[in-house]
């Protein structure tokens, strides 16, 4: 009622690190009354448009890669029955320059409860930098799990 923004949920981009920025811009936002100058609760969908420049390539390590920059891995659980057992899944990690998952991909389409399994896995995951040219950067990490 004060104008303040309560809550900002996250919302669906192709480029995962413009959700982080813009969730903390909408919580500093600040708006006038809605209607006819009174004071009350409103929720609103907002749509941004952005351009993107192109930059150089982020740089996709494959799974052995990535798992030696990891410094905290959670395997996923899966329930019995979703996949045969040794069936080999594979999901992207976007990590940023401090080594922080960003959010996950699913590039190969697997299987939605695999997809859960992993996502909620990879989530705990923790990583060092990845250092290119002496500088820390971002990362994609091909991270490949099996069903045990």
């Amino acid at each position: 009622k004060t104008g303040h923004v309560r809550e900002v949920w996250p919302f669906h981009s192709d480029n995962p690190e413009l959700v982080h920025a813009a969730c903390t811009q909408l919580r500093q936002w600040q708006f006038k009354p809605y209607v006819n100058g009174v004071p009350m609760q409103m929720e609103s969908v907002l749509t941004f448009a952005f351009d993107a420049k192109q930059g150089p390539p982020v740089p996709v390590l494959a799974n052995a890669e990535a798992r030696k920059l990891a410094t905290h891995m959670v395997e996923p659980r899966i329930k019995t029955g979703v996949a045969p057992m040794g069936t080999r899944f594979t999901l992207r990690a976007v990590v940023d320059e401090k080594g922080k998952l960003m959010g996950v991909r699913n590039p190969k389409k697997v299987k939605p409860a695999l997809f859960q399994a992993g996502n909620r896995a990879l989530h705990q995951w923790r990583f060092r930098p990845y250092v290119k040219n002496g500088a820390p950067d971002r990362f994609y990490a091909d991270i490949s799990f099996v069903v045990k």
